[in-house]
């Protein structure tokens, strides 16, 4: 994944077949940008758009990226950003009940306000 001057690329290397595809993923990302491993070569893309005051995901499967989606809005307080050293961190994997998982903060002065964030993997419905 490579990150610079809001534009996010994201290219899967496989052992076997080397790099994949480049799949730009957004052109307007305002910082740090994580990703979660969901399946085998499959992966949420998390990043902040400070303009939009959200964070958004994208994921990736096969080397194709699905839909933008807002995971996060920061209210009237705004997302505070990387000034704070809480920019945006996930998880480096989905884990247990979680697909995905992130802290981020919020707020333009302090008292600042810490989120932790989930989104829960989808429950089957078959006996």
């Amino acid at each position: 994944m490579v990150y610079g001057g809001g534009t996010i690329h994201y290219r899967r290397r496989d052992a076997v077949t080397g790099w994949g595809n480049d799949v730009t993923l957004t052109t307007s990302a305002g910082g740090h940008s994580s990703v979660t491993l969901v399946d085998r070569g499959d992966v949420l893309v998390t990043w902040p758009e400070y303009d939009h005051n959200r964070l958004v995901e994208r994921e990736v499967i096969d080397g194709n990226a699905g839909d933008a989606l807002a995971v996060f809005d920061g209210g009237e307080g705004g997302l505070a950003g990387a000034r704070l050293g809480i920019d945006l961190n996930v998880l480096a994997a989905s884990a247990g009940p979680f697909r995905v998982a992130f802290t981020t903060s919020t707020g333009a002065n302090p008292p600042f306000t810490v989120w932790l964030g989930s989104i829960a993997r989808a429950r089957s419905t078959s006996p």
